[in-house]
């Protein structure tokens, strides 16, 4: 391996210390490289060393866990043959084995076993596969199904009477499982449940607005919205190179201004009048464009479609009526989501329990298990607080490193929280990852997490950089 002539800005993000940092950082601009000398700076630090196994280094691949490992075992190997006799550098070559340098679920299946017998759970689980566990979710559902309509209560019975259930005999099943899933992506599902029967309480505007479940769309619209703030700033400054099409700068300043220009205490009916003022992309090409500037043209219209079509499918699904008409929607529908929420908490009862008599665990399992292991709730507040488990990993970890932060979700960002020295003001969260990346929605990926990190993290924050 040769030397790499690093830029300011990498070398910058190598050397930084004693706080929590947000890289973004495109495919090809060398993150993986910059994250391995950094692990390497800090563990041959003159001044204050560290061994490797004293780093969490998350990805979402084996693969790609692998291949780090391997390429910070050649830096250590590269610094071995010019100092032969270094005993710390020997000594990390032996500790690599040990380095926590996986994915999540790895990360957890090392938590649940080292603290299994303070949830109960019989040691000797072994991790189901997908097709074993999918079959048996099947199995699951059938059976709640069954035993529902051999009880015939009158709440089941209207929902499952409705014509969207007609069609077909397993789109209600599919339903209850995809509420499933959605639930079991937040660190505290049946907490998540209670809230989502909660907003169905909702009985005036006001009590609609303020519940949970409209808090949280609120915040994650002024997200998403400061997200594609951050897509045409990149559009404008792309128009500003060679060849490209200048003549877009009149309709991305337009939308610049729409976007910097947010509800303040933002309520739903100032976002519903708010995405009414959304723009639209009207631009006409002059005439005599050589074929770089027509490629361009048509990369920058591509971009600019997208960004406009995503900001309508949000408007159509969430901001789409009056608040009067959505509260009236709630209470034609109560009844049923009660009924949806009560079958999903019993197909949640039933599959832990089948689960657990077969001694299988599956990924939600890993990760709710480390949860209830480094989170419980206080009684009096009812706030999560961090168990001892957790404080006892946090003063194990030097720093705790997440690849691909635009592709984490709300569980992995509570539990890899709780593992860091936060609480105790040590800043040794290190995310990297590049928003335009995200590709796991399917595994319920949150990237507002990274989105709002980038907005309230400074260039210049003292415990907490971009």
């Amino acid at each position: 391996m040769g030397t790499i002539n690093w830029t300011k800005d990498q070398q910058q993000i190598i050397d930084m210390r004693g706080c929590n940092i947000l890289v973004s950082a495109a495919a090809g601009s060398g993150k993986t490289a910059v994250l391995v000398e950094r692990i390497f700076k800090r563990i041959t630090d003159k001044r204050d060393p560290v061994n490797v196994d004293q780093f969490v280094v998350v990805t979402f691949t084996k693969l790609a866990a692998a291949q780090m490992k391997d390429r910070l075992r050649e830096r250590i190997e590269q610094a071995l043959a010019e100092d032969p006799s270094n005993e710390h550098l020997l000594r990390q070559e032996g500790r690599l084995s040990l380095a926590h340098i996986s994915t999540v679920h790895s990360f957890c299946s090392e938590i649940v076993k080292r603290y299994f017998h303070r949830i109960g759970l019989d040691p000797a689980f072994r991790m189901g596969t997908e097709a074993e566990t999918r079959l048996l979710m099947q199995d699951v559902l059938d059976e709640l199904l069954e035993e529902e309509y051999g009880k015939g209560e009158e709440d089941f019975l209207e929902l499952a009477g409705m014509s969207e259930f007609n069609r077909r005999d397993d789109e209600l099943g599919n339903l209850i499982g995809r509420i499933y899933n959605q639930m079991m992506g937040q660190p505290f599902p049946l907490d998540y449940l209670d809230e989502m029967e909660a907003f169905y309480d909702a009985r005036t505007v006001d009590e609609w607005e303020n519940s949970e479940f409209m808090k949280n769309l609120l915040a994650s619209t002024k997200t998403f919205l400061q997200g594609i703030l951050k897509e045409y700033k990149a559009l404008k400054d792309i128009c500003h190179g060679p060849n490209q099409p200048l003549f877009y700068e009149p309709y991305l300043d337009e939308m610049l201004a729409f976007l910097s220009d947010l509800p303040e205490n933002s309520g739903y009916e100032k976002y519903r009048a708010y995405f009414g003022r959304l723009p639209k992309l009207t631009i006409r090409a002059p005439r005599g464009l050589t074929e770089e500037e027509k490629a361009n043209k048509e990369a920058v219209r591509l971009s600019c479609k997208d960004a406009e079509k995503r900001m309508v499918e949000w408007k159509e699904q969430y901001f789409d009526k009056e608040a009067d008409e959505h509260l009236n929607d709630l209470e034609d529908s109560s009844r049923k989501m009660k009924a949806l929420f009560r079958l999903t908490r019993r197909l949640h009862e039933l599959f832990v329990s089948e689960k657990r008599e077969r001694g299988i665990l599956d990924f939600n399992d890993l990760e709710q298990l480390t949860i209830s292991i480094l989170l419980q709730k206080d009684e009096e507040s009812g706030a999560y607080i961090r168990t001892d488990a957790a404080k006892e990993l946090a003063n194990e970890f030097v720093e705790i490193m997440i690849d691909e932060y635009q592709d984490s979700n709300f569980i992995q960002e509570a539990l890899l929280s709780a593992v860091s020295g936060e609480e105790e003001g040590r800043w040794n969260r290190f995310m990297v990852g590049d928003i335009k990346q995200s590709i796991y929605g399917f595994r319920l990926a949150r990237p507002e997490l990274f989105l709002e990190k980038y907005h309230t993290y400074a260039k210049d924050g003292e415990s907490q950089q971009r």
